[in-house]
Formats: C-alpha cells, sequence, structure tokens
C-alpha cells in the first residue's frame, strides 16, 4: 500500500518530536507530501468567559496561543526541510 499524504498532529508537546519524526520518515518511504496540523489546545476561554475577563488578559491569552501556532509550524517547517522533504503544507 502506498499513501500520497501523511497527516501528522503538531503541537508543544514534548512528545511532537517523536510524531513529526515518525511522519517524515513515512513521507520519505512512501514519497508522500507531508501535512502538519496544529490544533489550539483547549484555552476555557470560550466568548462569555471572555466578555467577563479585561480585554488585554483575552489578547495576551490570544497572542500566547499564536505564538504556541507559530513555534510548533516553525519546528514543523525546519524539521521537514532538514530531513529534505519538498513536498510539506
Amino acid at each position: 500500500m502506498a499513501f500520497k499524504t501523511i497527516l501528522v498532529h503538531i503541537d508543544n508537546d514534548e512528545s511532537c518530536k517523536y510524531r513529526l519524526d515518525a511522519g517524515i520518515r513515512l513521507a520519505l518511504e512512501f514519497q508522500a507530501q507531508l501535512v502538519g496540523i496544529y490544533l489550539v489546545p483547549g484555552s476555557g476561554l470560550t466568548p462569555s468567559v471572555a466578555a467577563m475577563l479585561p480585554p488585554d488578559v483575552v489578547q495576551q491569552r490570544f497572542a500566547e496561543f499564536g505564538d504556541a501556532q507559530y513555534a510548533a509550524e516553525d519546528m514543523f517547517r525546519k524539521s521537514a526541510a532538514a530531513a529534505g522533504l519538498a513536498s510539506i503544507d
């Protein structure tokens, strides 16, 4: 069976590196596209909770979520490039 696309869950957890390494190995072996997906961790920052918080606190939390996402994406792209993968998304 040949795989055309390998989907890897990317996050800021320590185990992410192992998932990413496995995805890269599979993508190389099957000459497949590697796709990373980042899911925002549960924040508890629902609209009703956000409405009760000061705006600067809400903005800070959203900035933290964004920073974590960008860090995970950067790790994904750098790891894939270092492995020589040309087809990533």
